[in-house]
């Protein structure tokens, strides 16, 4: 791996590749004028592909990216709509879902994905799968950390309904990704197995402490996939 050569300078993140390929998301600290000082939150930008590779870094349009406010996590469905999280004001909760919806030219207004989807917990790191049906993401509430992995299916009238918790999944799932022919699913999982053992008040000794620190389960982001045929008992 080698860093890219539009990034390296200010903190990127977020990558996202549209299904067709033509397009690279990502959320950024960088001034929007290319020059100086980092911002002191993220905005989502993106590149187009061009012979050889990308274009520059193009900074979306202010009503997706508000001042002062986290934008990031940007995901998009076969028909180019974006969906991404955002901590502005006028949310349900200090971080919501939004979409802005794209109309074969141009992204219009962000829209609040409405409070069926979003409440007074933290909505975050959300993925929607490539035909559009069902959007995944990740629940947090402060003081009480993950609530869990929750998938949200849309009805016929195209309505986001209520979420629901995968709980088959680790409640520190997050970070979802489809592959681009949308057969695999990524996640990231915070495994910890030292905080689970001490709370159920049990003694661990330095081996068994060394094991877990030189474990998937040692309190670092893992990256693991299935297959997305895993989800239709779900949807």
């Amino acid at each position: 791996p080698e860093v890219a050569p539009f990034s390296g300078q200010y903190s990127d993140d977020d990558p996202f590749v549209s299904p067709d390929g033509n397009k690279l998301f990502f959320a950024s600290n960088r001034p929007i004028s290319g020059t100086g000082k980092p911002m002191r939150h993220y905005d989502i930008w993106y590149m187009e592909r061009e012979t050889g590779g990308w274009g520059p870094p193009i900074h979306m349009h202010s009503d997706i990216n508000r001042p002062d406010c986290h934008d990031g996590y940007p995901t998009l469905p076969r028909n180019g709509d974006l969906y991404f999280h955002s901590s502005r004001k006028e949310g349900y909760g200090s971080i919501d879902i939004y979409r802005s919806r794209f109309d074969g030219r141009q992204y219009g207004p962000a829209e609040n994905l409405g409070p069926l989807v979003n409440s007074k917990q933290q909505e975050g790191w959300p993925c929607i799968s490539p035909d559009g049906r069902y959007i995944l993401f990740n629940l947090y509430t402060r003081g009480k950390g993950d609530e869990g992995f929750a998938i949200s299916i849309r009805d016929k009238q195209g309505v986001f309904q209520k979420p629901f918790i995968l709980k088959d999944f680790e409640s520190s799932t997050r970070m979802p990704q489809f592959s681009p022919d949308g057969n695999y699913l990524f996640v990231n999982i915070q495994g910890f197995q030292v905080d689970t053992i001490l709370k159920a008040g049990k003694r661990i000794d330095f081996n068994r402490m060394d094991r877990i620190l030189n474990s998937w389960q040692n309190g670092m982001g893992n990256v693991i996939w299935m297959k997305a045929s895993g989800l239709i008992p779900y949807i």
